[in-house]
This record gives C-alpha cells, structure tokens and sequence, in this order.
C-alpha cells in the first residue's frame, strides 16, 4: 500500500496522460485511476472513473469486476451491487479472469442467502 501523497502523485501524472492516449490505453488509465480512489476510499471518483473505463473499452471484464466490488464497498442498494457482478459475470470468461469470476458468484450466492434470510423474518 502506498502513503497517501504517493496516491495523489499517481492521480495527478495519471491524470494529465489522459490528454494524449488512445481509447483502450486511456481506458486503461481510467482503470488505475480507479484502483487509485479506491485505494483511497474516494467511491464517488472510483465508480466515475471504473464506468469510464467501461465506456471506453466495453469489451474488458475487469473494469466491470472492479466497478462491482465498489458498488459492493459502497452502495447499500444491494439491487445496484447484484446487477454489476451479474453483467461481469455475463461479460466475462471464468478462464481468463478465475479468482474474479468465482469472487462474484460466490457474493451472489451470499446476497441471495441474506436477502432470503430477511424475507424470513
């Protein structure tokens, strides 16, 4: 983990090389600066940043992964959290991403088994 001024440094360099990139490497650098505000609990910026990134290269799995575990760090709309892992899980190849891929139908399963548990009550 990095010192928190290191973080700002990384935000700022990362930031002024979006003016000279094209689509895929920009989306790219969407991603880091995602992980960046993540990193730093900044979720508003983060999710900004990981839907960008989505936008700009659709066909990448990994910003819709890293766009669903924030909605998980961050949102109490579980209905928001269940729709993002489920459209990774829809985009995504289990062999190419497996730790990921197990990650989210691991957390639908738990999100299914606590929202069965409140209808219950």
């Amino acid at each position: 983990r990095l010192a928190l001024e290191e973080y700002d440094t990384a935000r700022g360099w990362l930031t002024r090389t979006t003016e000279l990139l094209d689509q895929a490497t920009l989306a790219e650098v969407h991603g880091y600066l995602g992980q960046v505000d993540q990193a730093q609990e900044r979720y508003s910026s983060g999710i900004a940043h990981y839907s960008l990134a989505q936008d700009l290269d659709p066909g990448r799995a990994a910003f819709r992964y890293r766009l669903a575990t924030l909605y998980d760090a961050y949102y109490a709309d579980r209905a928001r959290v269940r729709q993002a892992y489920e459209s990774f899980l829809a985009s995504a190849d289990s062999s190419a991403l497996p730790d990921e891929y197990v990650h989210a139908q691991e957390r639908l399963r738990q999100m299914r088994e606590e929202s069965h548990m409140r209808e219950e009550r």
